[in-house]
């Protein structure tokens, strides 16, 4: 897509142009996503990419923003920012010299100067030089040299024009630069008796000078270099210029400011002319210049560097830079040194290079075996640590003789045989030699086609171990092979010795076969290490292009004894061409390998290597991403999902080096063909089950939810194969034998892939339109635009459909976590009474025995039953493949094995069938054979080896010389031996939900909690500071509570994290995370607990991702038609196509989705950016830390607050009760005194149904702690006074509801008055059997409770229902509700204190709609209220309904007469019922209700008018309890306002109010007006404008530190000299540190130690 650019003065894009001349809004719109719009140039690189990717795909108007094309280069951008850096560099640079060139060709022609491209240049004998480009000033001609002259070439030899044109016309300001320019480092270069310009001109001074001056000329054109100049040279120089800029600002009429800038405009800017005294076409010039091909310069300056640097050894403690010491001890590990390239000589003599290359890879190295070892652990990995670095040295020296013997003829294969030893045999060195005559071949090959191409017969040079340094970016390294060509161009290549396990190889008679990819976990450190050379390669040295940048794999299998490694090799394998063996030779590879070997083999294309075809380019970019988010798949799939991940994971890589290697398209057309024959044969396939025999099998054609987004997401991917027009043209002109055949796949893959794409999102909507019925939402297609208010609502109050679907499924997965709990903790603590007993007997505390019996204290997990050396040999007979000694030590689980290996076999031979289609058998047949190799445990060998180790156990009779001391004594005693089997056997439980082996001594990753670490401490004053510390710091375990999970680049990753498994991790001195076992809890119990509800929580959430990734992937897409509000909420209509009146803050349900399964599903709470300040201070937790500190002190253990919450709360139930429809006030009062008897079925209901606000969860996890500290000092005890007063509130409300409502027949929740009569409550059926099991310290329920024909739907309806409720209430909602409001940080600093806020104005304010949770109408009591004013409306139609129209006269009249009767409704206590519903009205707004939805299926009434009349009542019946309701709340409002009034009355004029007169008058008075707050909120106009209004709560801690300053300030002031300092401060000392202390300030203002606490009103 072609585009323009303006910019300003200062270079700064201000507007970028489409193709069509319009301004564009998507620049806009990445500008200010990426870098804050800061970086507009890389915006505009990233932009440029965007829109040139979709119109290779057709899509020649700009892609909008959420385009999965635009998001892919957007998420590239974030990624790789320092390689997106340097292409807008580039780009800028590009545009920059694509102007300068066209200035120049303008002078050129004006002046009658021809430019030719030749392929040498010749002098005036005829004979060759060595140049890049000519100046011949007496033909007027440029002559530029094909494949060597650049954009400096052509800057040059016009400059000798524009030189020669000066001195000719008699310029003075030539004469000025000639007399100076031998002061110039330019002049002495060119003067060089031994240089190249000293010899073509003969030593002649003149024309050296002339040289030397287009030189500093170019200089500056290009690029205002002046960096090597001394400061008064660059003064002289700028004057100079200055002169020229003089001159030609009389023609321009205007001051030049920028001198270099500006004098290069000004001489290329096309008015050169006007200097001139003559006509420069006419001046008369003469004699040829030259610039020198720098090519060889190339190696004398590596030669030069490699000179001047030698390695450095620096001790690291003595470094004074704090981030550099960071940086290197990173690198270094527990090394106290580290080695550095130091200058020795040159311009850089003194300093040292602070990186190199290297780095990056030997930091992922580090990060990849972080945890804890043993010292017999660490000893052999250093061990073999070192045995694979003196390897791969040894390997680098074979290498280097081989490069010596293949490209120089020297030395011979024998001796280097010799000189190997016993590290090697001789076939590993002759297999290394192939290797290295393959290299030779492609280089060989290179060079020849550079030869062809410019008509030379150049020699490329080999240069090993080729020193390299950057001074620029600090970094230095050395390249193993570095071949640099004739033309000036490079490839580099890097040896990698890399030890083959298992995994990857198998080992047969010496050979290994290669069935994986064992160098992608490390393509990353290789792209940073050889992307550092190559950039330097370019920038400093001159080359002009890297052609290949490639690791040579070389794969390596080691003679070991249990684990240690020996220096020597078994096997040995790296790349050989089949085309440099013979026959013979060739087909003795392929015998003796598996297939797949050489592709593993082959060399690996890293730092970005492309091609020279961009299309092609475009593709490898495009399928490095897709590499990369599979790898990351990989790595959080669960166990069974791999495999599958695996194949295709092989498979992105193929076809990446297919491109890289040979611009192969052909491996991703086949993909086409398979991904379109897979989708063609699952579109319209609904049932995953046939019966096949009479027995149920899964369907070979069903796509399930995940395979559908999978199959849409490749199809979209591969799209971009069927676009390649270079490439079809190429393909179709080489005329191969092949070419036609590949020419017609493309066609047919271009026809196809179209039609399948538009099939299928048609099905993927009807597949979810039909999920969503089966869940009982018919409205799935009522694609409706929301306000983004709707994100402060709860996710279970919105109706658009999407939300009702995640409502539901996680309502259900919800209350199966409920049950799931129970049964966990009643198997925890029958296990914990065990423990007790022996801690009883043995004189110890619970705590002690999980300590000192069952915990090892080094690593806190588990007493391991097997010794570390049993693994290490497990480990080595398992890289020998010994299936043996697999057998004889391990026995198959059988429960396990029968569980899960039919249904992944049956899962994976459906997707191996789908893979390979119907026709292809050999093929099914091979997969299915190779997946069962890896699997079948009863079957196949190599499975004891492989992937069937999942289910193995050890076997105990032939390992006992190995089990563990420590073992022995747990088992000794049947108790201790009965709960560690129960630890261990959960531990696996909860592995297979994780789909991960967690292993045997698992134990959870919970933080220990500050007490206890404060209290196990030595020294408690460092241990209280660190935890205070640690509540600001930002450390890698702590981010899933808040980010979710995360790259370490602190992006989200879209995977449901796995809680509880991330090792805890603390910063050294240096700043570098060290995972600390030490900071795990010991509480045993508990821990278990949490990664149960952990494991719990990953597994449902993983059964219900795919079903919401799905509609998420259909709102992203725009496959359902959206329709738009206006600003009162109304449906807009479309009229001629244009959308009007559009509400412009409104926020798409595919936005709105995002955040809802962002939050839901993958634990992120937080979409703010951490910001860390100094060194691992984070912005983000420093304002949680404050803003919960704030609350505490606010609220903490504040009884009258508490008090006045519970009295408002249970105000606001029978406020709900008056309205008579989820229950009534009858039955609020029967629940009321069931409380007071103690009713035990008032718990049993509150325990059943969980359903406090109050996190239970979390609670009953503390109860499981094994004293009374840990049960009860936690930070939410804070606000149990708060707690309480809600949970009386809750079990109000849960009791009145559990009354009103009842289960039908079918298991459905119904209220009583929608059941036959005579039908029992769910209070009244309830069954309650005591728990004998139950104790106050624990953590079961204290009654067991069956409720008749009680389903999981009634279940989780109740629950559901009761929290919708108490949201009316008390605004508050439980911890298992959705709300992406708080995903924004600001959001809950301004909702701190208010989160209530959103749930109360709902309940007032909301708009019309239909709750499908509480199965009625809902409406804001305030708008049904206020709507009730008025005349009625009566009409018998529409037609009556638009014209019908009232007098203002006749509003009035019926308006008083309202108020009338309201005063009366509330003067009687609402015995007269004198203000009713207007039905009149509330048909005309059902009506309108109905005709804003006429797309809503919910409301399709068409044909059905009694179903339209029963939903018509329901309305009524709404309307009517809402004004029940709001009536009750003025009643109530007025009443408290009255009550306070009168209590706060002077009654015997004494001047002071009378209650207050006593202490407890004063706590009365303070409550009363209290619950007169909490009930008056929206009633009293005066709340708003006292504490409620500040904006952000947060910043009162922060005045009343400022107060506490300088009211300590003027205490001690007074205290020095005796007197009052300030008369205005009347607050004591002490009085604002006792309010910032949290507990203190309650403490204090409930004793009123202070004066200003007897006159305070709250």
């Amino acid at each position: 897509m072609s585009c323009r650019i303006e910019r300003s003065t200062e270079g700064k894009i201000e507007t970028v142009k489409t193709r069509y001349g319009q301004e564009s809004p998507l620049f806009k719109e990445m500008n200010s996503l990426i870098n804050d719009g800061r970086n507009e140039d890389l915006a505009y690189a990233a932009y440029l990419k965007a829109t040139n990717d979709a119109a290779s795909i057709g899509i020649l108007q700009e892609p909008a923003l959420v385009n999965n094309i635009v998001q892919n280069v957007l998420m590239d951008v974030n990624d790789n920012f320092d390689k997106w850096n340097n292409i807008s560099k580039e780009l800028k640079f590009s545009e920059a010299n694509q102007q300068l060139q066209n200035d120049l060709f303008y002078f050129l022609d004006k002046i009658g100067v021809k430019v030719e491209t030749v392929d040498t240049l010749t002098n005036d004998r005829g004979e060759t030089i060595n140049a890049t480009g000519l100046a011949d000033l007496t033909n007027r001609t440029v002559q530029l040299v094909t494949g060597k002259a650049d954009m400096s070439t052509l800057t040059e030899e016009t400059v000798h024009f524009i030189v020669e044109v000066l001195r000719a016309d008699g310029n003075p300001l030539f004469k000025s630069m000639y007399n100076m320019i031998q002061d110039y480092s330019e002049y002495k270069e060119v003067a060089n008796p031994d240089g190249f310009y000293y010899k073509k001109y003969n030593g002649d001074i003149d024309l050296l000078k002339r040289e030397a001056i287009a030189k500093v000329i170019t200089k500056h054109l290009i690029n205002g270099d002046v960096a090597n100049e001394k400061k008064e040279k660059v003064s002289r120089l700028e004057r100079w210029w200055q002169r020229v800029l003089n001159m030609l600002s009389k023609m321009f009429g205007k001051t030049q400011t920028d001198p270099f800038a500006e004098a290069a405009l000004g001489v290329v800017n096309r008015s050169l002319e006007n200097v001139m005294q003559s006509d420069p076409a006419g001046i008369e010039v003469s004699g040829v210049f030259y610039q020198e091909d720098l090519s060889k310069s190339i190696l004398d300056q590596l030669d030069e560097d490699s000179k001047n640097y030698e390695n450095k050894v620096i001790t690291i403690d003595k470094v004074t830079n704090d981030d550099l010491k960071r940086h290197w001890k990173k690198i270094a590990g527990d090394d106290p040194t580290i080695n550095r390239y130091a200058a020795i000589a040159g311009p850089y003599k003194g300093k040292e290079l602070k990186f190199r290359g290297s780095d990056r890879t030997a930091e992922l190295f580090k990060q990849k075996f972080v945890g804890y070892k043993s010292e017999s652990e660490k000893e052999l990995d250093m061990h073999n640590q070192n045995i694979r670095m003196a390897m791969g040295t040894k390997g680098h020296l074979i290498m280097e003789d081989l490069i010596d013997y293949h490209f120089d003829g020297k030395g011979s294969i024998n001796a280097i045989i010799q000189g190997v030893g016993s590290m090697m045999k001789a076939e590993h060195v002759n297999r290394l030699s192939l290797a290295m005559k393959s290299l030779k071949k492609t280089i060989d090959d290179q060079q020849k086609a550079i030869n062809k191409q410019n008509g030379t017969k150049g020699k490329y040079v080999i240069r090993k171990e080729q020193f390299i340094a950057d001074e620029k970016n600090q970094v230095g390294g050395t390249i193993d092979m570095l071949v640099l060509y004739s033309d000036g161009s490079a490839s580099i290549y890097d040896y990698k010795f890399k030890s083959s396990n298992a995994q990857y190889s198998k080992e047969s008679r010496g050979r290994l076969s290669i069935t994986g990819d064992m160098f992608a976990s490390s393509l990353e450190g290789y792209d940073s290490q050889i992307g550092h050379y190559k950039d330097a390669l370019l920038s400093k040295y001159g080359v002009t292009r890297v052609r290949q940048s490639r690791i040579v794999p070389v794969a390596v299998r080691y003679e070991s004894k249990d684990g240690r490694l020996s220096n020597s090799l078994t096997a040995l394998e790296a790349y050989v061409d089949p085309s440099i063996l013979s026959k013979k030779d060739a087909k003795s590879q392929i015998e003796s390998l598996d297939g797949t070997t050489l592709d593993w083999l082959r060399p690996i294309p890293v730092a970005q290597e492309t091609t020279d075809d961009k299309q092609v380019n475009n593709l490898i970019e495009s399928e490095m991403r897709r590499y990369k988010k599979l790898v990351v798949q990989r790595k959080n799939a669960p166990f069974a999902e791999r495999a599958a991940l695996d194949e295709v994971i092989n498979e992105s890589l193929a076809m990446i080096r297919a491109l890289q290697h040979n611009k192969d398209i052909s491996i991703g057309l086949t993909n086409i063909f398979k991904i379109v024959r897979v989708a063609e044969t699952g579109i319209g396939v609904h049932d995953e089950f046939i019966t096949k025999e009479g027995e149920q099998v899964l369907n070979p054609k069903y796509l399930s939810e995940k395979q559908l987004r999978e199959v849409y997401r490749e199809l979209i991917h591969f799209q971009a194969y069927t676009t390649l027009n270079d490439v079809s043209n190429k393909i179709k002109k080489s005329n191969t034998k092949n070419s036609k055949e590949l020419v017609k796949k493309l066609e047919s893959a271009s026809f196809s892939i179209g039609t399948t794409i538009k099939a299928l999102e048609e099905f993927m909507v009807d597949r979810m339109d039909m999920r969503a019925k089966e869940k009982g939402i018919n409205n799935f297609r009522y694609n409706r635009i929301q306000s983004k208010v709707n994100s402060y609502i709860n996710v279970s109050q919105q109706s658009n459909p999407y939300s009702r679907y995640v409502t539901d499924v996680m309502n259900k997965a919800n209350g199966a976590k409920v049950k799931f709990e129970a049964k966990l903790i009643a198997e925890i603590e029958a296990q914990d009474e065990l423990l007790k007993q022996y801690a009883e007997e043995n004189g110890m505390s619970l705590r002690e025995v999980y300590e000192q019996k069952i915990l090892n204290t080094a690593t806190h997990n588990l007493y391991a039953k097997y010794k570390t050396e049993f693994y290490d040999i497990k480990n080595d007979r398992i890289e020998k493949g010994d299936h043996l000694w697999m057998k004889k030590h391990h026995t198959i689980n059988l429960e396990r094995f029968n569980r899960d290996f039919p249904e992944w076999q049956k899962r994976e031979y459906n997707r191996i069938e789908q893979h390979f289609g119907p026709t292809n058998k050999a093929g099914i047949k091979a997969a299915k054979v190779k997946w069962n190799k890896r699997y079948d445990l009863l079957n196949s060998t190599q499975a004891w080896l492989d992937a069937g180790k999942y289910w193995l156990n050890i076997n105990e009779e032939a390992t006992q010389e190995y089990i563990t001391d420590e073992f022995k004594e747990i088992q000794s005693d049947s108790r201790l031996k009965s709960y560690y089997d129960f630890h261990v056997n959960k531990i696996k439980e909860f592995g297979d939900k994780f789909g991960k082996n967690l292993g045997n001594t698992y134990v959870a990753w919970v933080n220990k909690s500050s007490i206890d670490a404060l209290l196990e401490s030595n020294n408690k004053v460092d241990s209280f500071k660190a935890s205070i510390s640690d509540r600001f710091k930002a450390k890698g375990h702590d981010v899933n509570h808040l980010f979710g999970m995360i790259d370490d680049k602190g992006n989200p990753i879209r995977h449901i994290p796995r809680i509880f498994t991330t090792p805890l991790t603390e910063k050294d001195e240096f700043g570098n995370e060290t995972v600390k076992p030490q900071l795990k809890s010991t509480e045993l119990s508990r821990s278990l607990y949490l990664l149960g509800q952990s494991a719990f929580e990953y597994d449902m959430k993983r059964e219900i991702e795919d079903e919401l990734l799905l509609i998420e992937l259909i709102l992203q897409e725009g496959l359902i038609n959206e329709i738009a509000e206006d600003r009162k909420g109304a449906a807009v209509k479309k009229a001629f196509g244009q959308v009007h009146n559009v509400f412009n803050t409104a926020q798409t349900n595919a936005q709105n989705f995002t955040d809802v399964i962002d939050n839901a599903l993958y634990g992120r709470t937080l979409k703010d950016k951490d910001v860390i300040i100094g060194k691992d201070i984070s912005a983000v937790k420093t304002g949680l830390t404050l803003k919960n500190y704030a609350s505490v002190g606010a609220l903490g253990l504040k009884v009258p607050v508490a008090v006045g919450a519970g009295v408002a709360g249970i105000i606001g139930v029978h406020i709900q009760g008056s309205k008579g429809l989820h229950f009534n006030n009858k039955q609020v009062l029967e629940a009321e005194a069931a409380i007071i008897k103690r009713d035990p079925k008032v718990r049993a209901v509150m325990e059943h149904f969980q359903l406090a606000v109050l996190d239970v969860s979390k609670r009953k996890g503390e109860m499981l702690s094994s004293n009374y500290r840990a049960k009860f000092m936690t930070g939410d005890r804070w606000f149990e006074f708060l707690a309480q007063a809600d949970l009386q509130v809750d079990t109000i409300l849960a009791v009145a509801m559990a009354k009103n409502h009842g289960i039908d027949s079918e298991g459905n929740l119904k209220r009583l008055a929608e059941l036959p009569d005579g039908a029992k409550s769910v209070y009244d059926s309830m069954e309650v059997t005591d728990n004998d099991k139950y104790t106050f310290s624990g953590a079961q329920n204290k009654y067991f409770v069956k409720v008749p024909n009680e389903t999981e739907n009634s279940f989780n309806s109740l629950r559901a229902r009761h929290g919708i409720i108490s949201n009316k209430i008390k605004g508050t909602a439980s911890p298992e509700a959705i709300n992406t409001a708080g995903m924004k940080l600001i959001n809950r600093f301004f909702l701190h204190y208010r989160s209530w806020l959103p749930g109360l104005a709902l309940e007032r304010f909301g708009i019309t709609r239909y709750d499908h949770i509480l199965e009625h109408f809902d409406q804001g009591t305030w708008r049904g209220f206020f709507g009730n004013f008025g005349p009625d409306a009566e009409f018998d139609n529409m037609g009556d309904l638009v014209k019908a129209e009232f007098a203002m006269t006749e509003f009035l009249a019926a308006t008083l007469v309202d108020i009338g009767k309201i005063t009366l409704d509330i003067g009687t206590f609402g015995l007269t019922n004198a203000h009713t519903i207007k039905e009149g009205k509330a048909q005309q707004e059902f009506e309108l209700f109905l005709a804003d939805r006429t797309e809503d299926a919910d409301f399709d009434f068409k044909g059905d008018p009694a179903k339209r009349e029963a939903a018509f009542q329901k309305f009524l019946e709404m309307k009517r309890g809402n004004l029940r309701g709001t009536l009750s709340e003025l009643r109530a409002v007025i009443l408290l306002g009255l009550l306070v009034m009168g209590l706060g009355g002077d009654w015997d004029d004494d001047g002071k109010i009378d209650i207050r007169q006593s202490w407890l008058g004063r706590k009365t008075y303070n409550i009363l007006n209290r619950v007169y707050r909490e009930t008056a909120v929206f009633w009293d106009p005066t709340e708003f404008v006292g504490p409620r209004s500040t904006g952000i709560p947060l910043l009162g801690l922060v005045q009343d530190g400022i107060k506490l300053l300088n009211n300590s300030a003027d205490e001690l002031g007074d205290r020095l000299t005796g007197k009052q300092g300030v008369e205005t401060d009347r607050i004591e000392a002490g009085y604002y540190t006792f309010k910032l202390a949290p507990g203190l300030g309650a403490l204090a203002k409930a004793m009123e130690i202070y004066p200003q606490h007897k006159t305070s009103k709250t």
